[in-house]
Parts: structure tokens; sequence; C-alpha cells
């Protein structure tokens, strides 16, 4: 005997990081035992009951009218009526719909309808073409989901038939298990139509047991499913995921890679999920062996796998490409996801609402809907979502608040981010952090500290919710750009007047120290003024005006003492342009001679921060002429 099974890593985990945490939104409620459920767009939904109806919702409102009725069919109206039904790929211009009911003498029927022409809120139920029957005992495994393919084909699966009894089976019981490995019967199988074309239909060419006299229905694609509860395609890659439901011991979820389904051999009865039921089986089998299985009911509790689907829609992007399932009896709820090695992680989810997942739907974009058979409800599938987008900023080597705020676009849950007492959020460093970097995490500020050296620096933070009892987290990088900082110039510009005296005269001498570079200065900024000695100078600390030219006097401080210059320093600020200017009033005595006399006025290297020495001086001067 032949088996594999797939490779798997099963991690279970509380969610500390950004992973799917479910949310259910209820769209309807009213529903009487609600058995499945097709999406015509994001507003209307159509759901099967088992008392044989289809019920249209609208905008989160049950319909008065059914959409469709088949209730004068259905015989068990309490666990059968109405098992699947899906909507044609191309139901928008075709309006067909394509139903799996249980009669009034417990045969599966498949069959199609057409929506009515003069009213799309109804099909009509005279417009039946009956695709195929299948006869089962009462109470028998029909599972008889069907859906389309991402080939376009209408695929069903079929049930063994067995009874649901629990414990010691019957000899019927074995016998109608074994049907699950008989080829040449419909039950326990994957069945593979064309609907397109044929009456009623068409044999896909590729379907793999097609050769003439071999006994094996055409329809059958893949084998060995007790009952089948809700498969689907990934329709992003193509692969199968089926939940098959287990006698006592096992549950089992299955993984088929795109294109591979084809003769699979899922292995019911001679295996219940990787475990080996039967005995009797054949030697030369090769049985598919499940992604996964879980106890149950010899556990000691009851448990009911519904298959689901894989997320592809763009509404809740931590859900993409994971898996959601559940479990009927037990109302849980699983998220999964499978990587290409094999290898997977699951996490089962805390839902508030108390549900009994019997089904699992899939819309036109890729949003998703579960229903709660005994509270006939339908719920949208949503993800409660911490959303952390990236806020760059940019610092000179000064140093300062790179960026004010880094959960400025954040948000949790759709609400936006907020921070302390009272806030739906916590911040924290994520990482190692580059030295100088800090983050508060009370006010989302970044700080630079000054000196930090001029590139471009990565930083990631995280976002935790503070709504739930485990924070779903994200985390975003951001990128600082720390640019070197402009530095000040400065120049000075003296100003002698006037430019030719006769004698003894008064003079004005005044400077202005400007920055040219638009960088404010810091630090003390120091000027020497050059001394001759047929010039005195005097200085009004409280002067506002030298001549005619505007002053700052009062912001200089003044110095005499050295012999060659006069030193005026000040710790003011000059800002970004500006100029700061100081002026003094004075007497030049020429005595008997003729000839000029030069004055200076020097800025001290690195006054206020500055490193350009080259335009620190300037001169001005007075011709003189005795009297």
């Amino acid at each position: 005997m032949n088996y594999y099974l797939l490779g798997f890593l099963l991690i279970t985990f509380n969610v500390t990081a950004q992973t799917p945490k479910l949310t259910l939104s209820l769209i309807a409620s009213g529903l009487n035992r609600p058995t499945d459920v097709a999406v015509i767009s994001s507003g209307q939904q159509l759901v099967s009951q088992t008392d044989g109806k289809i019920r249209l919702i609208k905008n989160g409102v049950v319909q008065t009218i059914p959409f469709l009725d088949l209730s004068a069919k259905i015989r068990d109206v309490t666990w059968e009526g109405i098992m699947g039904f899906t909507l044609h790929p191309n139901y928008a211009g075709n309006g067909y719909i394509y139903v799996h009911y249980s009669n009034s003498i417990m045969t599966s029927v498949f069959a199609r309808y057409t929506r009515k022409s003069t009213n799309p809120d109804e099909a009509d139920p005279n417009s039946e073409v009956i695709l195929l029957t299948i006869p089962y005992p009462d109470g028998g495994h029909r599972s008889g989901h069907i859906a389309f393919g991402p080939d376009g084909y209408l695929y069903i699966t079929t049930g063994d038939s067995s009874s649901g009894a629990r414990g010691p089976i019957s000899n019927a019981d074995k016998l109608a298990q074994q049907l699950a490995q008989n080829l040449q019967d419909l039950h326990g199988k994957v069945l593979r139509i064309d609907v397109n074309i044929g009456n009623p239909y068409a044999i896909p060419p590729t379907n793999p047991y097609t050769t003439p006299g071999d006994g094996i229905p055409d329809e059958v694609y893949a084998l060995g499913l007790r009952n089948p509860w809700r498969w689907s395609f990934d329709r992003q890659t193509g692969n199968f995921w089926v939940g098959d439901i287990g006698q006592d011991g096992w549950e089992e979820l299955n993984f088929t890679a795109a294109d591979a389904l084809a003769t699979q051999n899922y292995g019911w009865p001679c295996y219940e999920g990787s475990h080996q039921y039967r005995t009797d089986c054949s030697t030369s089998a090769t049985y598919h062996m499940p992604l996964l299985d879980y106890t149950g009911y010899n556990s000691g509790q009851s448990a009911s796998i519904t298959g689901g689907f894989v997320y592809r829609g763009s509404a809740y992007p931590n859900l993409q490409g994971w898996y959601i399932y559940g479990d009927y009896e037990r109302g849980t709820y699983w998220t999964l996801k499978r990587e290409t090695n094999g290898s997977f992680q699951q996490i089962q989810q805390t839902i508030t609402e108390s549900t009994k997942p019997v089904s699992f739907g899939e819309g036109p974009d890729g949003d998703l809907y579960v229903l709660s058979f005994s509270e006939g409800k339908l719920y949208q599938i949503g993800s409660f979502l911490v959303n952390a987008v990236a806020e760059n900023g940019t610092v000179s080597t000064a140093g300062g608040v790179a960026i004010p705020n880094v959960i400025s676009n954040d948000n949790i849950n759709g609400a936006p981010a907020t921070l302390g007492t009272g806030g739906n959020a916590t911040l924290s460093q994520s990482g190692i952090w580059p030295t100088g970097f800090m983050l508060d995490p009370v006010t989302g500020s970044v700080n630079v500290a000054a000196g930090t050296a001029p590139g471009s620096y990565s930083i990631t933070y995280q976002l935790c919710d503070k709504l739930t009892a485990i924070p779903t987290c994200a985390t975003a990088v951001d990128v600082v750009t720390v640019t070197a900082s402009a530095k000040p110039d400065l120049v000075s510009l003296i100003y002698a007047r006037p430019s030719t005296v006769n004698g003894t005269s008064d003079i004005t001498l005044v400077i202005d120290v400007v920055e040219l570079t638009a960088q404010a200065t810091t630090g003390l900024i120091t000027v020497k003024i050059s001394k001759d000695a047929k010039i005195n100078l005097s200085f009004a600390p409280e002067a506002t005006f030298v001549g005619n030219r505007s002053v700052q006097n009062s912001l200089w401080a003044f110095n005499n003492t050295d012999p060659s210059y006069y030193i005026l320093t000040t710790s003011q600020s000059i800002t970004a342009g500006d100029r700061l200017s100081f002026g003094f009033n004075g007497v030049l005595n020429p005595k008997a001679t003729v000839g000029l006399v030069a004055i200076s006025a020097v800025i001290v290297a690195g006054s206020g921060g500055e490193v350009n020495v080259n335009n620190n001086t300037d001169a001005d001067r007075i011709e003189y002429f005795a009297q």
C-alpha cells in the first residue's frame, strides 16, 4: 500500500505581529437553516436553505419573495433541501444558476435554472434542466458542493452515501463506505462536466477516465472522499482545497496543487485523515494524505469541518494568501497560510459572535462571506487591521525634529491611530536604531541629535493596537535624511564718514556685520577695529543711530583695553540674511600733516559658527589735510 503525506510544520501562536485577526460583520439575519451562499455583487447575495428556497439579499435585507422556491420538491426540509448551488461565470449574461437539491425520493438532483428575463430578482422554477441524478439512502452523506473551476468546467463533490451514525457501523455502511474507492460508482468522488456544450452537458476531453468499456463513469475526476463539505479553488493559483468530514476519529483538510487534481485518491475509507481506518484496502493504491487533520468525535467533542477559501481580495492586506476555514460543530475558525515548500502556519481565531459556520462564499472582488446555520445569519469576513504608513523626514546635522509624528497617517482598524492615555495604540522602536535617533512614544516624534553625520538612515517603528486582548501590530520603515548644516558666513562692511577732512574734524564710523548664507549665527561674534593715533573714537552703548545709519550698539559689548584694536563682541544671533551693526563717533586730528588714515574691521575667525574667513575683513579710509 502506497501513500504520501504532504510535509508540514504546524505552528499555532498568539497574534503579536501583523497576522490575521478575523472579524465578522453581519449582513443579514432571519435566514432559515442556510446551507450555501453565492455572491452576485457586494450588495447582493443569494443564500440557499434546507426548506428548498434560495433567498435574495439586497443591501442587507432578505427579500420577501424567494429567488427560487423548490420546496414542493423537497422531503426533508430540516437537514437536506438545497445542499449547494452556484452561479454560472457568465451569470450576468445568461442568468444560469446550478442547484443541488435532495428531492422527495431522497435522490440528489443537480439541475440548471434560469433567471427570469422580466425580473432579475427571481429565477424561473419551470426552467429546470436536470443535469445529473444520484440516488442516496435516507440520511446518507451527500456532500453535493457544486461550483465552477478556473478551467470553466463544473465540479461536483459527492458523499460516500454512508450514514452519519457514530460508533460501530453497520454492514450497510461498510459497503457504502467502499463506494468511495469504487471508480465505477459516483459516490465519494469529484466529478467534472462541461455545461457550456452538450445536452445537458459534455465530458471534458481531459477527464482521466474516459476509456470506452472501462465501466467508469466519464464524469469521475478524483476519488476517496467521505463527506467533502465545501471546497474551493484558489482563484490566483488554481490550487484545490477541500474539507472532508471524518467518521469518528479525524477531520481532514486536503490541499492539491493546481492541475494535479485528476485521479487523486484522498484515501477514504482506507484512511481517515492521515490515519489508517480499514485494513481491507488495496495495497497497490496511492493515497493523497491531507495537509492536516484534527481529532473528531472520539476526542470527546463533536467535529465537522467546513472548507473555505484563500483570501484574494484587496480590502484586508493582512489576509492576503491566507486560507480561511472552520468547524461547524465547534463554531471554530482558523486561518492558514501554506508555503510553497509545504510547511504552513495556522492560527485559531477568536470570534466574539456565536456562529456555526456551515458554508463560506467568495465574491467577485475576492471578499469572503460565511453562513451561520443555526443562527440563520450571513456575515462578511474581515480582519482587524493595523496600518502603519512610512513617514519620511529630513533634518540637518544641527539636529532636531526629523519627523513630527510617525503615525500621522496610521490607523487602527480604520480609525486614526492615537497615542497616550485614552489613545487606541502604542508606539515603540523596532530593531536597533542608529545612534542619535530617538522616538518619543507619547508624541510620535523622531528626534536626531546634533552632530549626526550626513546620510540616509532607515528606522523601523512598531504600532500596536490597545483595543484587543492580544494586540495586533504593524511596522513601518521610515527614512530620515540628515543633510550637512549650512554654516553662517559673516562679512564686515565699514563706513567712515566724511571721506575727506580739513583740520580737526568730527567723524563717524559704522560697521555692519552681515550674514550671507541664510543661516543664523550661533555663539559669540567678535569684531576688531584697528586703532590710529590721529583718531579718537567713542562708543555710546545706547546709540541707535550714528550719523544717519541705524545701529544696535546696545547688543554689543565694547572693550578698549587692547593697544591696537577696539574689540566688540555679541552673543546675539544674526538671523539668516540679516545684519547687526554698531558705530562710533570720533574726532580726527591731522595736526600739521597731510595723508590718508585707513581703518579696518576684522571679524575673528569662527565667530557665530562661520567657517569661511576669506571675507572677514573690510577697510575704509579718510583723506585729511592740515588746516
